[in-house]
């Protein structure tokens, strides 16, 4: 199934492919070569700009029917995964399951428009990055099914969505959208051509400036007039437990038969299928007789930018990056496809071995291969997945899609082979850069029907997103053009330009010979790879544009990231589409390279404030929060790319530095270095430390990580791994090796001290009792600087106060209780609270903060979650579930007052003018206690 996000590293990727385009030029004097990002010898790739309009439902039905879609694409990708198969059984059984599943997959995606903003036509009330994510959603497939109108002969891959305008009609509850798309489009050319032009761009099927309308792939509900409880009924009640992979509706949208069943539209060749959305773009073609061109509903479509990309002999796998450590790891997938699987990796093993391959079988549908070429250690790990799932009481880690995502996370080179599960097969394993390994460079080959379509830019997009790499990229991908079928002679050939690569691999450039050099680059292996296939699935690599391996070359060292990566970095910062997270790691990318700019700390710091300054109006202080103060623009965390001196101490390149502040009453903000991460251990004042060092305002160290064991001989303890320390230097506690007894109490592994020399905290090796109360073995007791108990783990649940606690609970000086965590519901003070909530209370008994059982209205405020009150009974801050208008202000997530009662700040709404200033829609504002602002 195609998760949400996907769009968004495709997106991604988009802007570094536009970013790094270039004209090939030739020179008598200077080696220059084209960038492609596909190249084969039977295609060429063009990238186009879409003007587009499309009309979305927004409605909780039609988007309910859509997730019936995906869950009926995930059975029919996994047709022998039975643990999937119960799993999706379960979710269909239950139609509350059915919605709960929604509601988790698409949290971040529904719903697109927010009906609590009253003025529903306004862009407030639109959630820009979900109605991005559905929009993609409608018109995916619709370029899928343009690659079968032979008129124009090209394929078309989504890779780029930017929503220009949009308008609502709530009568019916749609939302009309202006976009731009861009897409790869590949044309596919006979072995006869021969081009005429002196512009590739003249090849392309579609000009700037063509216009033409499509059959989308519509959500709608199948029949307008039906509930969504009908529809659920009709459509998924009819499923049987030993016929799941044949759930299906006939599409009578896409065939718009008549009132008396004649078919109107002829544009479909159902041969006996059942036409869905899911395929209906494999039987559609304009070119059938009695076609009709009034094909209802459409997506119009508009070029306006046309680009070409080229093919050369000149670039290459990245051997030197394979080979450079002496080994290469080679994962093979045989997914299964009818009876194939298991004859074609026979046939595939035998030829292995007849190269000299020594197998190894572990088991019946895993096997392991091995052969040293050059002082190269060449492992290959067969799977065949049906023959691995029978094994019976198979290890979940031998599950043969656990190998095959272990594989993404760890291998050099994969290779699947099998359905491509309209798509789900394929994004399901490679789609999110989660999959990846950092900074290793990879070849994934889909042999696959339409795996570029389906793939090719989720998996470039997700491996750059890894480490936000867009310069080296780090991973080339072999997709199919159209339908492919499973293959031992192609892998066996792959392989084996592998081996010969090994072969030669340590020799200079002036000793490959002519022949190696062409026959070793990808243009001629891909060429090889079409000469073999008889389906005309087309071969083509993407990704390679990025390679710098040029034969002899034995080191690759990554490149600083180039001002392009900023270019990208910055559009992802502000683009509507995307998430916060997304933003955030966009945004300390972005710090981190700004930084790598400036030797000078104190110019590092006022070069990142600056970024600050530049996109404070402009995007959430959610995206600014963990990175800046907001009110002041310092910088909270970034890495350095060259050693500062801070604290008298001279840091590594690479480290990580963090940051708190203090605000006097004059505004002032002070910056204090809090803590630093370490990329290697470092001796500083008698001390080797390791990992994270954090310091006291004043500079002083009060915790780092150690690498070396410290022995504190006044208390004859011995700390390891983590030790904290008191201002002036001395021990105030860590984790230790040996026993240590305070006032009858056996610690073991971790204490902490006040200067007085009393325990502060620490985990107690045997059952001990306060108050009467019973605090478990091996449990964390913590203590009041005079030595009186404060807290601790408890053995058993414990009624005090009226309150019944659980796990933990805490004590003030005087014996009364302070904190602790409710074994059951319970009302406090007039408020409901969950079990399992911590909450804490006044000396009085009064509840001072805790999580709200579900949602209440109190002194007049929509509460949900955390609460804290004044003692007084004013509520100090709060969350809210909606908006609320506070002394005319409106209010949404959260708010805090002052003990009298006046705001103290919030997040805004709505666009605002307070005392005069305008801000806009989700700035958080500060109030002085007078009620005057301090800043945004």
């Amino acid at each position: 199934m195609k998760s949400p996000l996907l769009v968004i590293f495709a997106l991604i990727f988009v802007f570094f492919s536009n970013a790094t385009a270039t004209t090939t030029t030739s020179s008598s004097s200077t080696h220059t070569r084209s960038t492609p990002k596909t190249i084969s010898d039977k295609l060429k790739e063009f990238t186009y700009k879409f003007n587009g309009e499309v009309e979305i439902n927004y409605d909780l039905e039609t988007l309910l029917v859509s997730h019936f879609l995906d869950i009926r694409r995930e059975v029919l990708s996994y047709p022998d995964d039975k643990e999937m198969q119960e799993k999706l059984k379960k979710i269909l059984s239950s139609f509350k399951l059915f919605k709960e599943d929604f509601l988790s997959k698409y949290q971040n995606s529904w719903p697109i428009v927010n009906e609590k903003i009253h003025n529903i036509n306004s862009r407030d009330a639109i959630n820009t990055s979900a109605l991005a994510i559905w929009v993609e959603r409608q018109i995916n497939f619709t370029f899928l099914l343009f690659q079968n109108d032979s008129t124009k002969n090209i394929n078309l891959s989504l890779i780029d969505l930017k929503i220009e305008n949009f308008s609502i009609n709530t009568n019916n509850k749609t939302i009309l959208v202006q976009y731009q798309a861009t897409l790869n489009g590949i044309r596919k050319f006979d072995s006869h051509y021969n081009s005429t032009s002196n512009n590739d761009i003249n090849e392309s099927p579609l000009k700037i400036g063509d216009q033409f309308s499509v059959p989308k792939n519509t959500l709608r509900r199948y029949i307008d007039d039906l509930g969504i409880d009908e529809f659920y009924n009709s459509a998924v009640n009819a499923i049987k437990a030993e016929d799941i992979i044949s759930i299906g509706i006939e599409a009578d949208i896409f065939l718009n038969k008549t009132s008396d069943g004649n078919v109107k539209n002829l544009c479909y060749e159902k041969r006996g299928k059942i036409i869905s959305p899911l395929n209906y773009f494999y039987y559609f073609s304009s070119t059938y007789v009695n076609c009709t061109n009034d094909i209802t509903p459409s997506i119009n479509l508009k070029v306006v930018d046309v680009q070409v990309k080229s093919e050369n002999y000149d670039i290459y796998p990245e051997y030197h990056r394979l080979m450079e450590d002496g080994n290469v790891d080679i994962f093979i997938f045989f997914n299964k496809v009818g009876n194939e699987a298991p004859r074609k990796s026979k046939q595939l093993l035998a030829l292995l071995k007849k190269r000299g391959f020594i197998e190894q079988k572990l088991r019946e549908g895993r096997y392991i291969l091995n052969k040293s070429v050059n002082d190269i250690n060449f492992k290959v790990e067969v799977v065949v997945q049906e023959e691995l799932a029978a094994v019976p009481n198979l290890p979940q880690q031998e599950n043969p899609f656990t190998l095959l995502a272990t594989a993404v996370r760890n291998e050099e080179i994969i290779i699947y082979d099998g359905h491509s599960g309209f798509g789900g097969n394929l994004s399901e394993v490679f789609s999110t850069s989660e999959a990846y390994p950092a900074n290793k460079y990879q070849i994934i080959f889909l042999n696959a029907c339409y795996s570029y379509s389906y793939a090719i830019n989720e998996i470039l997009s997700a491996k750059a997103l890894k480490d936000f790499d867009f310069k080296n990229l780090n991973i080339d991908v072999v997709a199919t053009y159209k339908s492919s079928v499973m293959s031992a002679a192609l892998k066996d050939y792959f392989i084996e330009k592998l081996l010969a690569a090994a072969a030669i691999y340590k020799k200079s450039a002036g000793e490959w010979s002519a022949e190696d050099k062409k026959n070793l680059s990808w243009f001629a292996i891909i060429k090889k790879i079409n000469a073999y296939d008889t389906h005309d699935a087309i071969y083509l690599v993407s990704g390679e544009q990025g390679n710098d391996y040029q034969p002899g070359k034995r080191e690759f060292h990554f490149e600083p990231d180039s001002e392009d990566t900023i270019t990208v970095l910055k559009r992802i910062i502000l683009a509507d589409i995307y998430p916060p997270s997304i933003k955030k790691k966009a945004l300390e990318h972005l710090l981190n390279l700004e930084a790598s700019k400036h030797s000078d700390y104190k110019e590092v710091l006022a070069s990142l404030q600056n970024i600050c300054l530049e996109y404070k109006k402009s995007i959430d202080r959610d995206v600014l929060s963990e990175l800046f103060h907001i009110d002041s623009c310092q910088v909270s965390k970034f890495t350095s790319a060259y050693p500062y001196t801070i604290n008298n101490v001279t840091w590594d390149s690479k480290t990580i530095f963090y940051y708190n502040y203090t605000t006097s009453s004059d505004s002032t903000t002070t910056q204090k270095l809090s803590r630093v991460v370490i990329p290697r251990p470092k001796q500083i004042s008698n001390y080797l430390f390791k990992d994270g060092i954090s310091f006291y305002d004043d500079g002083t160290i009060w915790y780092a990580g150690l690498a070396e064991p410290i022995e504190d001989k006044e208390k004859n303890i011995t700390y390891i791994e983590s030790i904290n320390f008191f201002k002036d230097g001395k021990i105030s506690g860590g984790k230790f090796l040996n026993n240590y007894k305070w006032n009858g109490i056996t610690f073991m592994e971790f204490i902490s001290f006040y200067e007085n020399g009393n325990v502060s905290s620490g985990k107690n090796k045997f059952p001990v009792a306060f108050y009467e109360i019973q605090f478990k073995a091996a449990g964390w007791l913590s203590f009041h600087n005079n030595g009186k108990f404060s807290g601790g783990e408890l053995s058993q649940n414990v009624e005090l106060q009226g309150i019944e606690f659980k796990s933990y609970i805490s004590f003030t000086e005087n014996g009364k209780v302070k904190s602790g965590v409710l074994a059951k519901d319970q009302i406090i003070s007039n408020i409901p609270l969950k079990a399992d909530a911590y909450i804490e209370l006044f000396e009085n008994g009064q509840l001072a903060a805790g999580n709200i059982n579900g949602r209440i209205i109190y002194q007049d405020l929509p509460l949900h979650n955390w609460i804290r009150f004044y003692e007084n009974g004013q509520i100090e801050n709060a969350y809210l579930y909606q908006a609320v208008s506070v002394k005319g202000i409106d209010f949404i997530e959260s708010i805090s007052f002052y003990p009298n009662g006046n705001i103290k700040s919030g997040k805004l709404a709505k666009d605002t003018t307070i005392q005069g200033i305008f801000f806009k829609q989700n700035s958080y504002i500060n109030f002085k206690e007078d009620g005057q602002i301090v800043s945004p």
